[in-house]
């Protein structure tokens, strides 16, 4: 067979099957992704953890009712989770998310960054939304300075406003026991109960 444009499309020009078009979509989403992964990296405004988080204010993704800002963050530990509809390890991620929001173990805020804001409404939607609150981040700018480098990453936040803990990358069932459940428990000031 021969091929036209490295898509292994035969000579009589058959329109492409849908298992071909899943693949180049899912390509371009791989893509689009590893773009956003770079744009955050060469920003500026880096956080270590255990700074504190800057000021900032978000809207509501369209749909809801409230943002998000550095003062929701305050008072008591909490997870933000930046995430975008575009983003495949997001999608991956969030069974996981959904499961932590729902154990009430510590408040689960989102950050949804640089997305279309019919996306990001349809996606909380179709996937549930496990968030307290979620803003959004429409131009990057908070979600840079909180030094938010791949997508999705999440953060433990500090009942003082501090960065405990990221994790860049989709969230694991046990990545979250083994990196966060400890912290989590000794920010509520609660001995450490793994299971």
């Amino acid at each position: 067979m021969t091929t036209i444009n490295g898509f292994g499309y035969p000579n009589s020009h058959r329109r492409p099957t849908r298992a071909r078009w899943k693949s180049v979509l899912f390509l371009v989403a791989l893509l689009a992704t590893a773009a956003a992964a770079v744009q955050l990296a060469l920003r500026s405004g880096v956080k270590r953890d255990g700074e504190p988080i800057p000021e900032f204010s978000l809207p509501p993704v369209k749909g809801r009712a409230h943002g998000l800002s550095r003062s929701d963050l305050k008072g008591s530990p909490s997870l933000v989770n930046v995430f975008t509809s575009w983003c495949g390890a997001c999608w991956e991620e969030r069974p996981v998310i959904n499961a932590i929001a729902a154990s009430q173990a510590i408040p689960v805020y989102g950050l949804n960054y640089r997305d279309d804001p019919d996306d990001a409404a349809r996606w909380l939607a179709e996937e549930g939304d496990p968030y307290k609150r979620t803003g959004a981040d429409t131009t990057g700018s908070v979600t840079a300075k909180l030094g938010v480098r791949v997508l999705p990453e999440t953060l433990l936040i500090s009942a003082e406003g501090r960065i405990l803990r990221r994790h860049r990358g989709p969230m694991t069932d046990a990545v979250f026991k083994v990196e966060f459940l400890a912290l989590i428990e000794q920010a509520l000031g609660r001995p450490e109960t793994r299971k």
